[in-house]
């Protein structure tokens, strides 16, 4: 019994909050239900496709809506390469990227550079072993969401089998009939 409730334990640890079909699923409403002021994006594959470098259409209406609502907006990337930095000019957001994600440290910077707290903040990303790791070393919530594209680097596909063991039979949330019917 004991150490069932161990085994349980220590795969929580890698368990998001909510798994989603895409971040345009975190509706303004859910977000202000759950006290939610503040969100901490990563990049690639979440909010722009590795495969084109666009963000979509669908993508940026909601980080527009969600600015326009005053909520508070964070990138923080492990990659270092100029294109995250265009990203950030182009959406007008903050970044700090070669994060290192899941260590703490970049997390936590973003937290003070908006003025939150962790039980205010979500986490967003598309990879278990860094985004949702991160969010959990912090005890923040987290959301993963499916990949934009299937391009990715060889050492994120051989961590995405991981995933795939550690989500067992578990589907995203794909259900759009809650967006809040702004367009997006």
């Amino acid at each position: 019994m004991v150490e069932q409730t161990k085994k349980a334990r220590k795969n929580r640890v890698l368990v998001p909050d909510r798994y989603l079909e895409s971040v345009v699923l975190l509706t303004p409403d859910w977000l202000r239900a759950n006290g939610i002021e503040a969100l901490l994006l990563d990049i690639d594959n979440t909010l722009v496709s590795r495969a084109t470098q666009q963000i979509p259409d669908d993508v940026r209406a909601w980080i527009d809506l969600l600015i326009a609502q005053d909520f508070k907006l964070h990138l923080i990337t492990n990659n270092w390469h100029k294109v995250v930095l265009q990203t950030a000019e182009n959406l007008l957001l903050p970044i700090i990227y070669k994060a290192m994600k899941p260590l703490p440290i970049s997390p936590l910077r973003a937290l003070r550079r908006l003025g939150v707290k962790r039980h205010q903040t979500i986490l967003v990303g598309d990879q278990m072993m860094t985004d949702i790791f991160a969010a959990k070393l912090l005890r923040m919530r987290s959301a993963l969401v499916q990949p934009l594209t299937q391009t990715d680097l060889t050492h994120t596909k051989l961590l995405r089998n991981v995933e795939k063991i550690l989500l067992g039979a578990r589907q995203p949330e794909a259900d759009r009939s809650e967006l809040d019917g702004d367009g997006i």
